[in-house]
């Protein structure tokens, strides 16, 4: 047996792998030994944060085990268990735990007290996982995101790919479909939120994601888990009657956002980091009937206090009329849809004033979604 709860190279992969194929047996909802109600179970993600690096693990986080600098053995469990998982419900689909992929053990994160503090995952993970054959155990790649260090995911993808021994490997990283399970940010004043902070980072963090194809998000979570940083729920406490903003952002972009697929980026500006830019405008497109979305923003200055200053700019569109939806809705409640302002070419709303067949709206920092005809 491994000495830590969270399993490392020292565990028994057979057995883990036969106990892993008889469990996605019960939970595949094909009528043959199914657990009662046949619940089926489609993603198996394999460790918690398996890219930890520091052992033995410090208190709290025995349930990360010791697989961080030991990807080859990695690689060599997801090949038993992805053999054996697909053998008993080969639709489902076998991934790592999410990889923090941030706060890494060669980089110095210095606080007032303690300036020698280093982060606790290993940066090359899953580059040593591919490298000793994991490719063929993942269906998907696995990637929590809390923008902290990294502020967009183009950022944190780019550098996870960088972390490739070779152009083969690299390539084989990119393969994978991109599922992050657990992202999500705060909302506590002294932790540097708010309430309007961490809505409009619900927002953005979705919209990056799907612009960079990661194809499911979870958000972490559903309600507060402590103060300061685990402040991160869309209930204050575990208040069902208490929604924060980022719960009415949440339930409004996806109703905004039904039925809607990523098209393309519709504003850009040089620099490989969208989060650089003074502003950001992503075009969806719905298939059923070809109605085109808009979802945008402008960023503060690089460095400047997210919650004081007042970042404006402008976005012009080519249309004689417009709705536009704020980022928790116009008088949203549990049981109504979010409400639009239109804009008519040279009305009020129409920054330029002329009816020349063009647009152009005021944008903050808030996001808000743009209905194009």
């Amino acid at each position: 047996s491994y000495p830590y709860v969270g399993g490392g190279p020292g565990m028994n992969v057979p057995a883990f792998a036969a106990f892993l194929g008889q469990a996605a047996e019960r939970y595949d909802g094909d009528g043959n030994q199914d657990a009662p109600g046949s619940p089926v179970v489609k993603y198996w993600t394999l460790f918690a944060e398996p890219d930890y690096g520091v052992y033995p693990p410090t208190p709290g986080n025995e349930f990360k085990g010791g697989w961080g600098r030991n990807g080859g053995a990695f690689a060599l469990m997801l090949q038993q268990v992805h053999a054996a998982v697909k053998a008993a419900a080969p639709d489902v689909l076998v991934m790592n735990g999410g990889l923090a992929f941030d706060y890494f053990t060669d980089t110095n994160y210095p606080t007032p007290s303690n300036p020698a503090r280093t982060g606790i995952y290993y940066r090359n993970f899953i580059a040593d996982v591919i490298n000793g054959g994991g490719r063929t155990g993942l269906d998907m790649l696995a990637v929590h995101y809390y923008p902290v260090t990294m502020s967009n995911w183009a950022d944190k993808l780019r550098l996870l790919y960088q972390t490739a021994y070779n152009d083969s490997q690299r390539a084989q990283m990119r393969s994978l479909p991109v599922i992050s399970p657990e992202m999500g940010f705060w909302s506590a004043p002294d932790a540097g939120s708010s309430e309007a902070q961490q809505a409009t980072r619900l927002v953005q963090m979705f919209t990056r994601g799907l612009a960079n194809g990661v194809q499911r998000m979870a958000w972490f979570a559903v309600f507060d888990d402590g103060a300061s940083t685990e402040e991160h729920g869309l209930f204050w406490g575990r208040d069902l009657n208490q929604p924060k903003q980022s719960y009415w952002a949440y339930k409004t972009m996806a109703f905004q956002l039904h039925g809607f697929r990523y098209e393309s980026t519709y504003y850009t500006e040089s620099g490989d980091s969208p989060s650089a830019w003074s502003q950001e405008a992503y075009l969806f497109r719905r298939a059923v009937d070809g109605a085109r979305m808009l979802v945008a923003w402008a960023n503060p200055t690089p460095g400047s206090n997210w919650n004081t200053s007042a970042p404006s700019g402008s976005l012009t569109v080519s249309a004689s009329t417009v709705q536009v939806t704020g980022l928790t809705g116009i008088n949203v409640t549990s049981n109504q849809v979010p409400s639009a302002q239109t804009i008519n070419d040279g009305g009020p709303g129409d920054l330029d004033q002329q009816a020349n067949g063009q647009i152009v709206l005021a944008l903050t920092k808030l996001p808000v979604y743009i209905a194009l005809p």
